[in-house]
């Protein structure tokens, strides 16, 4: 039950301010906003990863005429039933503007701070040090604010300077979506944003839907720490893998767009990346050519020759990293597979991305056996309406004895190399350790 009790947003912070304001009774509200606001930041930090900076300010401003005001208007709605309806029409349109200006005031530029998500110890360390601030003063105050800053300051450097490199797959359903993660968070690269076809709907039918890349990537980035990437890598054209492209670049800074030559020249390509335009540089490849992420080397596959950005015109991605051999593979097919056996007869590879979510039209058995693959990693949707990953897909493998694990059963999958640490897949359901 506590390890259930600290993991639930509301209930701990919910507790945590009853306890303040019983502990902050013989203040004022101005100064009970400001250590309630105080206190809960560290635990807004585990779960949410960003602080605003004038979050307590406003808090210290906003609730002493907040609530009265409110309380009151619901009390003359209360006295006066039969007209009512105009109370509550004044407290919504109360309560639109305050939205409206807190909203404008979240979108103060470098207001923001990209946190990261802080662990326990600190955090009931921060949190028992705000107590005896609300109740210290002179130099016990003053070694309580030490301590107390110090402490965000050594959890801030400890979650922006994590000497870890990463690979993850996302568990984003039907798509595609991985990042390389290289140690220190530095010079990230986002390959695929994942994303949903988008079907004709009636006017009556459509109701805001938070994408996939809002709720699992950009809230991975941000628990990380990451507010930006240095480059997103676009496979091909298809909605699974490039939908989701626009949220993510509204919520993380981008520097490049790398994609296969050609690619550049599709309308509905045109159509996601010209809002950007201004802001990020569009980088076309193709193979026997390679771009620089840091001081790591990706080398480009495929394609050969320009296309439309179909699945045999994905861009295909090999690099090392932490001393194994990746290979991403985007949709692409057999033909594709086996044409890159035969342009890099040398290739080997420990950890594929394999193609096309495990479709049959994809992972080709010599292929496979040529790359001296050691171990597979499968993006699919649960229950997905293709079938993916196919039985065959899943037999080649088992045959070529490459084991492999599938988003849809396992969940995120990681991979971590760097300071301390064994290289292996790491899976997020248990029925997959």
């Amino acid at each position: 039950m506590a390890a259930v009790f600290i993991n639930q947003y509301g209930g701990l912070l919910s507790y945590l301010m009853a306890f303040g304001l019983i502990y902050q009774r013989r203040h004022g509200t101005f100064t009970t906003a400001f250590w309630l606001g105080l206190l809960s930041l560290p635990v807004c930090l585990r779960f949410n990863y960003r602080w605003h900076i004038l979050t307590i300010l406003i808090n210290g401003i906003v609730a002493p005429i907040f609530l009265p005001v409110m309380l009151g208007l619901i009390m003359v709605a209360i006295c006066l039933w039969p007209v009512s309806h105009m109370i509550v029409w004044l407290e919504e349109g109360l309560l639109t503007t305050l939205y409206k200006g807190l909203a404008w005031i979240a979108t103060f530029p470098y207001a923001t701070i990209t946190f990261g998500k802080i662990q326990l110890i600190p955090l009931f360390l921060i949190v028992i040090g705000t107590l005896w601030l609300m109740a210290s003063t002179g130099r016990r105050a003053k070694w309580g604010w030490g301590a107390v800053i110090s402490l965000y300051v050594i959890s801030f450097i400890g979650i922006h300077f994590n000497p870890v490199g990463r690979v993850i797959m996302f568990d984003i359903g039907q798509g595609d979506s991985l990042l390389i993660q290289q140690p220190f968070n530095r010079h990230n690269l986002l390959i695929d944003t994942g994303g949903r076809l988008a079907l004709p709907q009636e006017k009556w039918q459509r109701r805001q839907i938070v994408s996939r890349a809002e709720k699992v990537t950009v809230n991975y980035l941000y628990s990380c720490g990451i507010d930006h990437l240095e480059a997103i890598a676009l496979s091909h054209q298809d909605a699974d893998h490039i939908g989701d492209l626009n949220e993510i670049m509204q919520h993380i800074r981008v520097k490049r767009l790398i994609c296969a030559a050609g690619l550049p020249q599709n309308r509905q390509f045109q159509r996601q990346v010209r809002p950007h335009l201004t802001k990020v540089a569009i980088e076309p490849y193709l193979a026997d050519q390679h771009f620089m992420i840091g001081h790591q080397q990706i080398n480009v596959l495929a394609p050969v020759v320009a296309g439309p950005g179909g699945n045999a015109d994905s861009l295909v991605l090999q690099t090392q990293i932490g001393g194994a051999s990746w290979l991403f593979t985007g949709d692409l097919e057999k033909a594709g597979e086996v044409a890159i056996v035969d342009r890099y007869p040398q290739l080997r590879v420990d950890y594929l991305k394999v193609g096309h979510h495990g479709s049959q039209t994809a992972s080709d058995p010599q292929s496979i056996a040529t790359w001296q693959v050691k171990g597979a990693l499968i993006s699919a949707g649960r229950h997905n309406r293709y079938g993916h990953p196919h039985a065959a897909t899943l037999q080649t493998l088992k045959r070529a004895n490459v084991p492999f694990w599938n988003t849809a059963d396992c969940g995120m999958l990681e991979w971590r190399y760097g300071f301390g640490q064994v290289p292996m897949i790491k899976t997020t359901l248990k029925d997959c350790d």
